[in-house]
């Protein structure tokens, strides 16, 4: 791969990385700390749980692709070798079946609403660890047959469906890798496009909070269903064929990671109680900021553990110009 495409890879990657790994850790704090996630009990859980296993799939995919685009080389070792793919694809999938659970759990509050007021968190987190547990089921086959190796194409290991022995894909392997697919991809996608279409048609039905809950699950929806449809295809034709373009391979790689990157962008615009949050810290940061340069601008002498005020810095400056002008005049 020359030069120009290494770049662009590098930049798509570490911008999806950074965000992922910045929004989705606001996420989590602003909606376990502080509540800051004014949505129902069981979507909050959900959307927290969705948060975790987008994080897992930054911290063990997205994240060394960087320092392995930068080397052009695999430089975490054997053992993470192994490892890596089966965790991606392991909190892929979680956030696959959650995201499913999530337009899922919406709609029928939409459709079942005084049913949907008793829902609880613990609803929330039955669903969850019911899907943290079910996720490992489409890759146990895989893990006794695969290889897993270095393609440079991607930056990164991935696992084969190849058996050890012989190097090509067996008659189990290829039925396994498209029942993985269904199961992870193909079914969630359509459950995803049904309960969007339907809840298209509650949009003007409803007002306040639960239209921003129809108007996020729209969104992400959409996203969820343009990355990774196309990864979805690329895995089933992977495993029908023998010779597979690493080009086609490398572009459903890459854009996936939307997935895993867009989703508190989409909170940011579509809740409001999650804006102003983000927007209230971030004043504070840049409060805080300007406070620590004039202070470094303009030192004067306070008491141990006092901050001086903007007036107390405003009167400073006025006697250091009167001093000048009154030199001037002499």
């Amino acid at each position: 791969m020359n030069l120009l495409a290494r770049g662009v890879l590098l930049t798509w990657t570490t911008l999806c990385g950074v965000t992922s790994l910045t929004g989705n850790t606001v996420v989590l704090i602003s909606s376990l700390k502080y509540r800051a996630i004014s949505l129902d009990k069981v979507s909050v859980c959900l959307i927290c749980h969705l948060a975790a296993s987008d994080l897992i799939y930054t911290c063990i995919y997205i994240l060394p692709t960087i320092l392995t685009i930068i080397c052009d080389r695999w430089v975490y070792g054997d053992f993470l070798c192994v490892v890596s793919p089966y965790v991606a694809l392991y909190s892929a999938t979680v956030s696959t079946l959650i995201l499913c659970g999530l337009a899922l759990s919406k709609l029928t509050c939409l459709i079942w609403p005084l049913r949907a007021m008793v829902r609880s968190t613990r609803t929330g987190k039955v669903i969850a660890r019911s899907i943290w547990a079910v996720s490992i089921l489409p890759f146990l086959p895989f893990m006794h047959s695969g290889l897993q190796y270095y393609q440079k194409m991607m930056f990164r290991c991935i696992s084969s469906e190849a058996s050890a022995e012989s190097g090509e894909i067996d008659e189990w392997s290829r039925w396994a890798a498209i029942g993985a697919a269904c199961f992870a991809i193909y079914l969630p996608v359509l459950t995803v496009t049904f309960t969007t279409i339907k809840m298209i048609f509650f949009v003007k039905k409803v007002r306040g909070i639960q239209k921003q809950a129809v108007m996020t699950m729209i969104a992400i929806s959409c996203l969820f269903s343009v990355s990774l449809l196309p990864y979805g295809v690329e895995m089933t034709l992977k495993a029908t064929i023998n010779e597979y373009p690493q080009v086609l391979t490398a572009f459903t790689t890459f854009i996936v990671f939307l997935n895993y990157t867009c989703n508190p962008v989409v909170y940011y615009f579509t809740i409001k109680s999650f804006k102003r949050f983000v927007q209230k810290h971030l004043n504070v940061m840049r409060i805080s900021m300007k406070s620590k340069m004039d202070k470094a601008e303009f030192p004067m002498t306070q008491q141990p553990g006092v901050m001086p005020s903007h007036q107390d810095i405003t009167i400073k400056v006025l006697r250091n110009q009167s001093r000048d002008n009154a030199t001037l005049s002499k």
